[in-house]
């Protein structure tokens, strides 16, 4: 995923009193039928880490959530930025050819397969459940 507006935000827990960093970045998934799907995207950051620069490429693995009404959530607990300088001429060169994201999800299979309009792809409602970050 291509990552912008990295920004560090703390949060303190009431009872304890910790204070836990997190970075958040905003990305977007292109869908089958290329419209681009808005993702918010919350990873930990330890203490003294920094955001990355916009338009870094991450792999990116994590929960997520897509609410009917919006974008989708992810809570990344794995986030690994490809090398380099993003605002190079050379960065997307030494990116690997990975033209779609992978979503993996287990769950319960809410209806039958229908056809889509482009007469290649299927789709179905999948019910799963997971917690993600509010």
């Amino acid at each position: 995923l291509s990552l912008t507006g990295g920004n560090r935000q703390s949060s303190v827990t009431p009872a304890s009193g910790n204070c836990t960093w997190h970075c958040y970045y905003s990305t977007a998934i292109e869908c089958n039928d290329k419209t681009l799907l808005p993702v918010d995207v919350r990873v930990y950051s330890p203490m003294n880490d920094s955001a990355l620069p916009d338009l870094a490429v991450a792999r990116v693995i994590g929960r997520a959530v897509k609410p009917s009404d919006g974008g989708m959530q992810v809570d990344a607990y794995v986030l690994t930025p490809f090398p380099g300088d993003p605002v190079s001429s050379e960065y997307d060169g030494h990116l690997p050819e990975m033209t779609t994201a992978y979503v993996w999800a287990l769950g319960t299979v809410m209806t039958g397969l229908e056809q889509k309009s482009d007469g290649k792809s299927h789709s179905f409602n999948l019910a799963v459940s997971e917690f993600v970050h509010d």
